[in-house]
């Protein structure tokens, strides 16, 4: 009785099961008289164990056919892996779904009416969580120089270069990665790519990386960046995480490329009309934001007051339309004076507020004297009428000064006036009062 019941149960049960079945109606049909109550009662139980098989093999098939559905999807991307992914079917297949059920919940929880920073700190926090890395580097392309790369975030070990380095065109990985349509897996070990070096040439030997793999990010079918996992250890990225990286960078690609659009918008609405700053809305905005951002990773930063001297003598004199043209002005000498990761607004009237990222009063104190003489030495010339203007400036520094915006301005503008008392034209840096 085991052994029957192991034969119906088992994979070939039902095609045994149809050939008897097939047998049995075949008898049927041949006799289809039968005489006598005994033939009679036999017919009937053949009759009903043939429908009985048939309903057997029917099941059987239904749930093989479930089972093949249900693993029809990992199946077929098991096939299209490189051979390194078989014989881990099963794994693979849990391994994969699990990240991408990650990746589509990071999908659905992404705003894209955050900033540029909020954006690259939700990217940066998915790959923390979902990938094995020493470091990790998202690189995007100068949108103006397209032949120079910059490190928009990294992770991890940061003694060759950190956030905001900028690489030149040269024979590197990193340009390997950004001039290709695929993912770029490196075995450091391999002397032979050790010459042209990781992101610049001898970094290599410098640094020693033995794993790198980098994935482009593209939009429109035009790269724009890439992502680049690198590990201490031989033979990292051989397997699943390049995969998962690959697929990571590709979705990126389309997330990026709605943010984009949808940046243009927001940046119309939190521009000043006039000089094309950030509007006093905005930069409370952004400030709050940056302030969130020195907190969680125990950084510094310098909030810069400033406001135009004796500026209601213009508008008295050469009228609002002269005005604007210093205001313009003003605006264009101060975005020049300062790097690209700070930010600059209008924060109302003549008056101006400057963030200086990363930095403290200290390190950014000549930096703030010479965006001070550089509008000193600004020629404003319109309608053959020539004015010098001059501007005071008063600095505070977070979390030095204070810990909340409202009494970093407090300080800042207080600085500030202390220069105008003493006639303008020159920086003041701030000081909690106690």
């Amino acid at each position: 009785m085991s052994g029957l019941r192991h034969a119906f149960s088992s994979d070939n049960s039902s095609k045994l099961g149809v050939i008897l079945a097939f047998v049995i109606l075949f008898l049927l049909f041949v006799y289809p008289n039968p005489e006598g109550l005994i033939f009679g009662l036999l017919r009937m139980a053949f009759l009903g164990l043939a429908v009985f098989l048939f309903i057997q093999f029917y099941q059987q098939e239904k749930k093989i056919g479930s089972t093949d559905s249900g693993k029809g999807e990992p199946s077929t991307i098991v096939e299209n892996q490189p051979t390194a992914f078989q014989g881990e079917n099963k794994d693979f297949s849990e391994e994969y779904l699990s990240f991408i059920k990650c990746l589509e919940a990071f999908q659905g929880d992404l705003d894209i009416s955050r900033s540029r920073e909020e954006l690259i700190e939700s990217i940066a926090d998915f790959c923390r969580e979902n990938f094995t890395f020493d470091k990790l580097t998202l690189i995007f392309l100068d949108a103006e120089k397209k032949d120079v790369a910059v490190a928009a975030e990294v992770m991890g070990y940061k003694d060759d270069f950190d956030t905001e380095t900028r690489f030149s065109r040269e024979e590197s990985l990193l340009w390997k990665v950004l001039d290709g349509e695929d993912s770029t897996h490196i075995d450091l070990t391999d002397a032979s790519f050790l010459d042209g070096g990781r992101f610049s040439k001898g970094d290599a030997q410098d640094h020693h990386f033995f794993s790198f793999i980098g994935a482009p990010i593209q939009t429109s079918g035009r790269t724009i960046g890439c992502l680049v996992l690198e590990s201490f250890s031989s033979g990292r990225y051989r397997r699943n995480e390049g995969r998962n990286l690959h697929i990571f960078s590709t979705r990126l690609g389309v997330l990026l490329d709605w943010w984009k659009k949808y940046d243009v918008v927001r940046e119309t609405a939190m521009r000043d009309g006039l000089t094309g700053l950030l509007n006093h809305r905005s930069f409370v905005e952004r400030f709050e934001q940056e302030l969130q951002r020195a907190n969680r990773y125990n950084e510094k930063l310098v909030l810069m007051m400033l406001d135009l001297d004796k500026f209601k003598r213009i508008n008295d004199t050469y009228g609002h339309l002269y005005g604007d043209y210093v205001l313009r002005g003003t605006s264009a000498v101060l975005k020049n004076g300062v790097r690209n990761i700070d930010i600059v607004a209008r924060y109302g009237g003549e008056e101006f507020a400057i963030v200086l990222v990363k930095t403290t009063k200290t390190k950014s104190f000549n930096s703030a004297k010479r965006i001070v003489q550089s509008l000193a030495d600004h020629q404003f010339e319109k309608e053959r009428q020539e004015v010098q203007m001059t501007i005071s400036a008063g600095m505070a520094e977070y979390p030095t000064d204070g810990e909340g915006m409202r009494d970093l301005i407090a300080i800042a503008d207080r600085a500030m006036y202390t220069v105008k008392d003493r006639g303008g034209n020159d920086v003041e840096v701030g000081e909690i009062i106690q």
